[in-house]
């Protein structure tokens, strides 16, 4: 599965990353039981000191409306979208170190608007390339 993952993650491959999005999109707040429900959470470096006192609290529980959403353009920085959405969203893929060349994340951040509403944002190099959406108002 993960190989899956990765390859469409590959920095050629902007469509399997498009792909990607829309398919997380589906896995998301997914009842419980549910076959879909099946991605693994990907394991991520435990806060340093320096992170834990510059990031506020809020930063989980950043959401995204259709208007914020609408605002956010490709070729943004990722600290461009964080300002305005509010915070950091989830953490839901990672390819790469970050520095290295083709270094990949993807973000969701839960929606306003209706039940499962989510929006994905995959940035390369630090550099929003693709956004997706389902159900913001």
């Amino acid at each position: 599965m993960y190989e899956a993952l990765f390859a469409c993650l590959c920095p050629k491959s902007l469509g399997g990353i498009i792909r990607l999005c829309r398919e997380l999109s589906g896995w998301l707040d997914v009842a419980p039981g549910n076959q879909r429900n099946t991605v693994a959470p990907v394991p991520t470096a435990p806060a340093t000191p320096t992170q834990e006192a510059t990031a506020p609290a809020a930063t989980e529980k950043a959401t995204i409306t259709k208007s914020e959403f609408e605002q956010i353009e490709n070729g943004m920085s990722f600290e461009e979208v964080k300002k305005i959405v509010g915070g950091e969203g989830k953490l839901l893929a990672e390819v790469g170190k970050k520095g290295e060349e083709g270094h990949t994340i993807v973000y969701m951040y839960k929606g306003e608007g209706a039940i499962g509403a989510n929006a994905n944002f995959s940035f390369q190099g630090g550099i929003l390339q693709v956004k997706s959406q389902i159900g913001l108002q």
